[in-house]
């Protein structure tokens, strides 16, 4: 039988991006079922793709200075590990290219 640590204790995956590594954790059951739904803006989505990573540790300002390709890779791999699905990373996706292409937040 699990017990309360075991069931409690984040899930972590290391994940290779731009030529190097980081390592993200699984969204909390509250972090999760507070984007479903939700038309995600940057803001968000920096604020998730932040909780998201725990090496290193990055803000959501910081997040929003990264390149568009890394925040792309970045996104896809946190939805796709946390199980939000296809259609979910669709619209993060779309919703950062919108965000390049009017020159707000991301660099």
């Amino acid at each position: 039988m699990l017990t309360r640590d075991q069931l409690v204790k984040p899930k972590t995956k290391e994940i290779t991006i731009e030529g190097g590594s980081v390592v993200i954790r699984a969204l909390t059951a509250a972090e999760a079922f507070d984007l479903r739904g939700k038309d995600l803006q940057s803001a968000e989505i920096f604020g998730m793709i932040a909780k998201s990573i725990v090496d290193p540790v990055l803000s959501a300002d910081d997040i929003g200075m990264l390149p568009a390709s890394t925040v792309t890779q970045l996104t896809t791999e946190i939805f796709a590990f946390n199980a939000l699905g296809p259609k979910a990373i669709d619209e993060a996706q779309a919703e950062l290219k919108k965000t390049e292409a009017d020159g707000a937040t991301i660099k």
